[in-house]
């Protein structure tokens, strides 16, 4: 019998599970199975081709998979932008992952019901009580090289400081605000909007959860001088306190609050608010979507960043 050849084989990928599995295709139990050689007359190259390893358990694997069960984890997040994370993560990781995004549903009963093995804190705007980052590891993400940066509003103190990137922090929750140990921190850019930046931080996040739930990383103490930021008030979106004349500012105002939940920049002339979104920078000034509503609108309130 003529086995085939490897040009075959690489043009049937439904052939080869460690095929399929390096595409993202999901396994199912049969491709756990060794397949037989047809011949014992097999050559090792023949060897090489038909035997394939079974997948370590702890591969990370797209798709259903018949691995022991694993405790939960628990994500605490109030934007939309984190919504996909928990299902990724689950996917991922190969074990349930809940998700709580109001903090009325934030309850040591609720989160005793769950039991996770991690809380994880993508961005949440709310205070979380001792009971339940006590009993349970809490590991929060704020988007400063901690201790440097420690409070509210990090994005919007960073970028009126004139960074243009900065270190995505993973830290244990605690007592102080932002001033838990470090478990991993990597690097994030600051360029685009907010909202662009919170995505590509939650990309981020969704590598360090995964890191932090296999490695299992030992917490450091934050080291050098702490450096506070302050929350920021709905009153300073407003785009007459920047320096006259000065185009960047502006960009960077518009744009630094671009993002779902934040009062947008705006201005206040003849009874109208006008706030702007979507800014960007061309030749001849600043484009941006412009939105008129009456002043008497009440604004957004300004959104806390306990988790960015």
């Amino acid at each position: 019998m003529a086995f085939p050849t490897s040009q075959e084989l690489r043009h049937q990928a439904n052939y080869d599970p460690i095929v399929r599995f390096k595409q993202g295709v999901a396994l199912s139990a049969a491709d756990y199975a060794e397949p037989a050689l047809t011949s014992l007359e097999a050559t090792p190259r023949d060897e090489q081709l038909f035997h394939h390893p079974r997948p370590r358990h702890d591969t990370k694997l797209m798709g259903h998979t018949s691995f022991p069960q694993q405790r939960p984890l628990l994500l605490l997040s109030s934007r939309p932008w984190n919504g996909a994370l928990a299902n990724r993560l689950s996917r991922s990781l190969d074990r349930p992952v809940e998700s709580i995004t109001a903090p009325a549903h934030l309850t040591p009963a609720a989160v005793a019901a769950i039991d996770p093995q991690w809380i994880f804190v993508p961005h949440w705007s709310h205070l979380i009580p001792e009971s339940v980052w006590g009993p349970w590891p809490t590991v929060i993400f704020h988007m400063t090289d901690l201790p440097y940066g420690q409070g509210g509003s990090p994005l919007q103190n960073l970028i009126q400081r004139g960074h243009s990137s900065t270190m995505l922090t993973a830290l244990r929750c605690g007592s102080g605000l932002d001033t838990g140990d470090v478990y991993l921190k990597q690097p994030l850019s600051l360029h685009g909007s907010a909202e662009e930046i919170f995505l590509r931080a939650d990309i981020l996040i969704e590598q360090m959860i995964e890191r932090i739930v296999c490695e299992e990383p030992m917490a450091t103490p934050q080291q050098g001088e702490p450096v506070l930021f302050t929350r920021r008030k709905a009153a300073q979106s407003n785009l007459a306190s920047c320096p006259e004349g000065d185009l960047i500012a502006w960009y960077d105002q518009i744009r630094m609050l671009d993002a779902e939940g934040y009062p947008h920049a705006f201005l206040e002339i003849h009874g109208m608010r006008l706030e702007l979104r979507r800014v960007c920078q061309r030749s001849d000034g600043l484009h941006a979507d412009v939105r008129i509503i009456p002043i008497a609108s009440p604004p957004l309130p300004m959104a806390e960043d306990a988790g960015q």
